[in-house]
């Protein structure tokens, strides 16, 4: 979808609000651009909003700690997995849970939801951590829409949200994932099981739910995840 604009490009991320034809970049962008890959004034970047808006961004004036730069929008891209909610497990292992959600987010995913559940670890999350893995991916994968990730208390909320179908994954279910068919009107909490699995308690406070079995053997949280974002991304 947007091969022919990002192929073999430095992608920049900077958020900003308002139409406007320029801006100043400071802080680390200023220096990966400025000290890092050495642009000048007149130079020309592709950058960003993180709201699927990618522009050509000419750098008009150079200050020692900040740069401003012109804007021209090039191409408005829709959020292509909008309507996927992927819910992360707290898993013992931290940097499970970060490559679970970077690779999700070069795949393509945006919105994401991290929560303990009874057989998982109850421990402190670092958000800001997340948020600037998930940046990273953004922009390393040529991506145009910075993701979100809210941190819940529980799985609940998401469970009893009428506007959300919830898809379990489960080795018990009969559907298998290839063979399910996702309704891009319809949208969707992916519920994963941490190392030792969901229990019936929680797969039962689902207002409506559909068990879906991915492979005939049992897979690590994180693989699941990746495995299930790579499947929705080819079939869509």
């Amino acid at each position: 979808m947007t091969s022919e604009y990002l192929s073999d490009i430095e992608l920049y991320y900077i958020p900003f609000e308002n139409e406007t034809p320029s801006i100043v970049i400071d802080g680390e962008e200023h220096h990966h651009i400025i000290n890092v890959m050495k642009h000048k004034e007149g130079d020309i970047l592709k950058l960003t909003d993180g709201k699927g808006g990618l522009y050509n961004a000419i750098i008009e004036a150079i200050a020692k700690k900040s740069l401003r730069i012109g804007l021209e929008l090039i191409k408005q891209i829709e959020e292509p997995f909008e309507n996927f909610v992927i819910g992360i497990p707290i898993l013992k292992n931290n940097e499970r849970m970060e490559i679970a959600l970077e690779k999700c987010i070069e795949l393509g995913f945006t919105r994401f939801a991290i929560f303990p559940t009874t057989r998982s670890t109850n421990r402190k999350i670092n958000q800001t951590r997340l948020e600037k893995i998930a940046v990273s991916a953004m922009k390393q994968s040529l991506n145009l829409h910075i993701p979100q990730i809210e941190l819940y208390q529980s799985p609940a909320p998401l469970l009893q949200d009428q506007h959300l179908q919830c898809i379990v994954f489960d080795v018990r279910g009969e559907t298998v994932i290839k063979d399910y068919k996702f309704n891009k009107n319809l949208n969707y909490f992916l519920f994963f099981g941490p190392e030792g699995g969901l229990t019936p308690e929680e797969v039962n406070k689902t207002l409506s739910s559909n068990r879906i079995n991915l492979i005939k053997t049992r897979l690590r949280t994180e693989t699941a995840i990746i495995y299930t974002a790579s499947v929705i991304k080819l079939s869509s």
